[in-house]
């Protein structure tokens, strides 16, 4: 096996596990997916959150931040709010139970960032890590891009 097929198989490797990994800590939520305990999380950042912002911050479509959305007033850990002065747009906030769920969601990513931290410490080409990372993100946006646009 070449160089090239190793770091594919490697790939291939930390994906299926990150995969069984998100699952895992998403059982910590109930029946809230990893995609929801994200958009409870953003919604906590963006101030004044409506669907265009979320889908912004979230790097989401509109369409699957609104069915996001749904999901999460359904299960009645978010509210919808409007303006008086603009009864067009929506908005979200945290109530009480989505407050609880993402602040339990910031102790889990302070806990991976702390292994992930001491991990990257052992590299000094953090330069080559930094691009690739960021190369693998946008080729994933991509594809998602595509996938979505495949739907329609």
């Amino acid at each position: 096996m070449n160089r090239m097929d190793a770091i594919y198989a490697i790939l291939i490797k930390v994906f299926e596990k990150g995969e069984l990994l998100s699952k895992h800590l998403g059982r910590n939520f109930g029946d809230i997916s990893v995609s929801e305990v994200h958009c409870i999380e953003q919604i906590s950042r963006i101030e004044e959150a409506n669907v265009t912002k979320l889908s912004e911050g979230m790097e989401l479509t509109r369409g699957a931040v609104s069915k996001l959305t749904k999901k999460l007033l359904q299960k009645g850990v978010i509210e919808k709010y409007q303006k008086p002065e603009n009864k067009k747009e929506i908005y979200f906030k945290l109530n009480d139970q989505g407050k609880e769920i993402c602040l339990k969601h910031h102790h889990e990513h302070q806990k991976l960032e702390e292994g992930f931290k001491k991990l990257l410490a052992r590299y000094e080409d953090q330069e080559t890590l930094l691009l690739f990372l960021t190369d693998l993100n946008e080729a994933f946006k991509e594809m998602m891009e595509r996938e979505t646009e495949n739907e329609h």
